[in-house]
């Protein structure tokens, strides 16, 4: 068994994908080079960089140092119907994303439904007080409305994402 890796490096359209029950060593880097890389789960790194790839991390992730660039994108796995993912990233050095690149989380929140939208729950997602028929959801500010159907109640700050966004309900 490894106590620690010194830097795990993704390149040339390799995909590297680990799920909840995968108990990875340390790191000290981690690099993703023209790939994908999907990790779940409390982490620390050293340093990370993506160059023309996509890294999905959900958990708490810290880091001394994130490099974004030519055109790679910073995300996190989509909310399920049970399971919510999401990222808290705390770095401590500096953060450098180029103008091609980004932290992108749109449409990761809570999934619409098919007869409510999802929603934060007590304990997880749930459709109970979610957005009724062709309403959207709402985080920081009020849904769209449709007719006489009602939308799920206003949380969060649009100004301080710190919670994931509600799903509307789908017609």
């Amino acid at each position: 068994a490894f106590d620690s890796i010194g830097a795990v490096t993704v390149s040339n359209s390799g995909d590297l994908i680990f799920n909840t029950n995968t108990v990875l060593p340390a790191m000290e880097d981690l690099v993703v080079n023209n790939s994908t890389f999907s990790l779940i789960g409390d982490h620390s790194f050293n340093n990370i960089s993506v160059d023309n790839g996509t890294l999905s991390l959900s958990g708490e992730v810290s880091a001394e140092s994130v490099t974004l660039s030519n055109n790679a994108t910073l995300t996190h796995a989509p909310t399920t119907s049970t399971l919510e993912h999401g990222l808290d990233l705390n770095v401590t050095g500096t953060v450098t994303i180029d103008e091609t690149s980004s932290i992108d989380v749109s449409g990761k929140g809570y999934p619409a439904g098919s007869s409510r939208g999802y929603t934060k729950g007590e304990s997880g997602p749930t459709t109970s007080g979610g957005a009724e028929s062709r309403c959207g959801g709402s985080y920081g500010g009020l849904g769209g409305e449709y007719s006489s159907y009602d939308t799920n109640s206003v949380y969060g700050d649009f100004t301080k994402a710190n919670d994931l966004g509600s799903g509307g309900r789908y017609h």
